[in-house]
């Protein structure tokens, strides 16, 4: 996609995140997705060492604002001494064992979008960290219903200042609980959400009207054309594949 869009000034890579699954396949879950989003923990150890600071986001989630805003809250994270940064989760879990056992959690967050400081988390035995309250957590509930969310929000119960609470506009969850909070609070606007986040299994079918007005936008970003956006491309042979319902389409 990167090399037929050619977006001016982003760099890129690709990494075989398949080679490092044995790291994490140990993990039982009881989530839909499996156990690789425990390879969130080590990103660390799988990006270079010149990458000190990563925004991680889920494929079911657009961004409507410059990314280099949310990037400023990097430095809010460093001087709170946080190894994470999320926004609130939105769904109700209290029929998850770790909310029957820890009555008083908060909703914890939602790690479809979250900040690291792989700097951090390399100074201060991250791995550690996350390893042993991951089999702590296994021990005493169970497979997991949130894979690895849950072990953030255990260690976010026990180290708050660890996460820095992002607005919740960087990660705003279009599922049940989202849209009623929308509705329920008239301060809210939709163009105050930077990162809309499709978290219900219809994804874009669904039919509640804030999934439906983001959906919109998403079907739009579709069907940009990048050869507009960044003049015309001298390689003939790359420029019909420029939007992505070309690309999913499997089109070459």
């Amino acid at each position: 996609m990167f090399q037929t869009w050619r977006i001016k000034r982003l760099r890129w890579s690709l990494y075989e995140l398949d080679r490092s699954h044995d790291r994490v396949d140990y993990i039982p879950t009881a989530h839909r997705a499996g156990n690789m989003g425990y390879l969130r923990m080590f990103a660390h150890d799988l990006l270079p060492l010149y990458v000190e600071e990563v925004i991680l986001m889920d494929t079911d989630t657009i961004i409507l604002e410059d990314i280099a805003v949310m990037h400023g809250y990097f430095k809010k994270m460093d001087e709170q001494g946080a190894f994470f940064g999320s926004s609130p989760d939105m769904y109700r879990r209290e029929l998850m064992p770790i909310r029957l056992k820890l009555p008083n959690i908060n909703s914890g967050m939602n790690v479809g979008v979250i900040m690291l400081n792989l700097k951090r988390m390399r100074q201060e035995n991250w791995d550690d960290l996350w390893r042993e309250e991951t089999l702590r957590l296994l021990h005493e509930f169970g497979p997991p219903t949130a894979s690895e969310q849950d072990t953030f929000a255990s260690l976010e119960y026990s180290h708050p200042k660890w996460n820095y609470l992002l607005p919740c506009e960087y990660n705003y969850q279009l599922g049940e609980v989202g849209s009623s909070i929308l509705a329920n609070d008239a301060s809210l606007q939709l163009a105050h959400f930077q990162i809309p986040h499709w978290t219900d299994e219809e994804k874009w079918t669904s039919k509640k009207p804030i999934a439906r007005h983001f959906t919109k936008i998403y079907q739009c970003i579709q069907m940009i054309d990048w050869v507009e956006i960044n003049g015309e491309d001298t390689d003939r042979n790359m420029a019909p594949a420029r939007t992505l319902l070309y690309m999913r389409d499997g089109k070459k």
